[in-house]
């Protein structure tokens, strides 16, 4: 439980940054998910709804949402059902070498 208030610390801070104008003066447009709340998903109600309630700030900020860590196919549907944009993890594929992941695009 403790590793998750201070996730959740990070991702209030996170938010409150998002409303921090970049150098540029342009507004961050993607909201990264750690792989923390990913991992007990969809067993663990408390990454359910951290990562519920993640998904839908970013959506009515209008900024999109990339969920990392994601390692099986439960996680895939968690998410995709509840509207993240984005997912990257091993659940598709291992990090590869630049010259082969370029040969798969």
């Amino acid at each position: 439980m403790l590793q998750h208030r201070f996730a959740v610390y990070a991702f209030l801070t996170a938010c409150y940054a998002l409303w921090v104008r970049l150098g540029d003066g342009s507004r961050a447009n993607l909201l990264k998910i750690d792989r923390t709340f990913i991992m007990g998903i969809p067993q663990d109600k408390d990454d359910v709804a951290i990562t519920s309630s993640i998904i839908d700030i970013a959506r009515n900020l209008n900024i999109k949402t990339v969920a990392e860590g994601v390692e099986t196919e439960a996680h895939c549907e968690f998410l995709r059902k509840a509207g993240c944009n984005i997912a990257q993890g091993y659940y598709f594929d291992k990090p590869l070498p630049a010259d082969v992941f370029s040969q798969r695009l």
